[in-house]
């Protein structure tokens, strides 16, 4: 994607964030599988709401998270948006 700004080893992107009115942020996620399939997620910080997700599994959405958290302060300071 264009707007792509951080992606994982197993090719599992984040590809863009936007802010909402409230003063959420909503994550745009994407993976292409090995198949062709693009599944896509929507996850709203805070609180890591999933807004909408396409075949990902608990343990795919942890890890996510997991890197979320650990570049949470970058995020909401805009440095890697």
């Amino acid at each position: 994607m264009d707007n792509e700004f951080l992606e994982l080893s197993d090719d599992t992107v984040i590809a863009d964030a936007e802010v909402t009115f409230i003063g959420a942020t909503k994550l745009h996620i994407q993976k292409t599988t090995k198949d062709g399939k693009v599944k896509k997620a929507v996850c709203e910080l805070p609180g890591y709401k999933w807004e909408t997700e396409d075949d990902f599994s608990d343990e795919e959405k942890d890890v996510i998270i997991a890197l979320i958290k650990d570049k949470e302060l970058l995020i909401y300071s805009g440095l890697i948006l």
